[in-house]
């Protein structure tokens, strides 16, 4: 094998444990090459057990390498089902208080492995809560998350609209979709918008 400046960069990125630049640019980004093994093994779990044993109870919604494609594909589904064209409904979310209500469904899925930044879940009570004196942990997992579809007019303006982006860059190339949240904060959803709150499909 002839050495060249494509291999060379290949191993001295393996030599770092970093992800090679000719992975990432058609995989996933990772901010080094143990986190992108795990994920790439984790995501082949999860595409293979969908394949063998039908379609999963939960998604891990980081698992995607287009976490956008899947969740219109899942609007698409549901929209069909209630009659209606695709621009004329917009995503519904809500988040499980136990697990015994998390079961297969053939309109909307329930997603995993979300992490909320700059707010914590308030699991009893079914809202977003402020970090409070937990400010320094500004990154909490998020609980199970049911995403499906409902016309536009229904749509509660009193929710906060939480933007999810696949990692803390937050760039408008990693923006995924939207998630409603309950909130009863007196200043309303604009108080999270101001802090920034936001849901990322990965940490790394």
């Amino acid at each position: 094998i002839i050495m060249s400046s494509h291999l060379s960069n290949v191993l001295d990125s393996l030599f770092d444990a970093q992800v090679p630049d000719a992975w990432a640019a058609v995989s996933w980004p990772s901010s080094t090459l143990g986190f992108w093994f795990a994920d790439f093994v984790a995501r082949a779990q999860q595409l293979n057990s969908w394949l063998s044993d039908g379609r999963p109870r939960v998604f891990w919604l980081g698992g995607f390498f287009n976490p956008q494609g899947f969740l219109t594909a899942v609007l698409q589904e549901a929209s069909r089902k209630m009659g209606l064209p695709l621009d004329m409904v917009d995503s519904y979310t809500t988040i499980p208080k136990d697990g015994k209500e998390i079961k297969r469904t053939e309109m909307g899925v329930y997603l995993e492995g979300l992490t909320l930044e700059g707010a914590r879940w308030d699991r009893r009570n079914g809202k977003l809560e402020d970090l409070g004196d937990r400010g320094k942990q500004t990154m909490v997992e998020m609980p199970c998350i049911f995403f499906s579809a409902r016309p536009k007019e229904e749509r509660d303006l009193t929710q906060y609209a939480c933007p999810v982006y696949v990692s803390p860059r937050r760039q408008d190339l990693e923006y995924v979709t939207t998630i409603w949240l309950k909130t009863d904060h007196e200043e309303g959803p604009g108080f999270w918008v101001r802090r920034g709150v936001a849901l990322l499909t990965t940490r790394n």
